[in-house]
């Protein structure tokens, strides 16, 4: 990619360097040489994060419900879309906590990476999933 990260860069180059440290990831670009190109980071083949020179975009499941408070608290910094991809913009002012972008990073893998690969996670496995809905009972036939 030609253009460079705000500033120095030091948040999506954590979050890059974070995101390779996981099992079975790669490095790529999406959309090479459109104003849409950005890297991408994908675990066999599946991306589950997107670095633009200011921003990130990643997939969430359990925390999606506190990215949307952040983006109803800072709708310039987090923007939660379609099939819970979240982007998280990154310039002048405070970068968001890199505690919390390396959990949204490692929760982004699990959700798109292969269940192999995220078994080799401490915790293995896919992230727990939402509560089941309670199943309506059969009726009862008489034989």
């Amino acid at each position: 990619m030609k253009e460079r990260p705000h500033g120095d860069g030091a948040p999506i180059e954590t979050l890059r360097a974070a995101a390779l440290r996981l099992p079975g990831t790669a490095e790529g670009v999406a959309c090479e040489g459109t104003a849409l190109e950005k890297r991408t980071i994908k675990a066999r083949g599946k991306a589950f994060l997107f670095l633009g020179p200011t921003s990130a975009m990643l997939k969430l499941g359990a925390s999606v419900a506190e990215a949307t408070a952040l983006a109803a608290a800072e709708p310039d910094r987090y923007r939660v879309g379609a099939h819970s991809w979240v982007t998280v913009t990154f310039g002048a002012g405070a970068s968001p906590p890199a505690g919390l972008m390396a959990r949204w990073v490692e929760e982004s893998y699990r959700l798109v990476a292969p269940k192999q690969l995220s078994a080799l996670l401490p915790g293995g496995g896919a992230p727990t999933p939402a509560p089941a809905k309670p199943r309506k009972k059969a009726p009862r036939t008489n034989r």
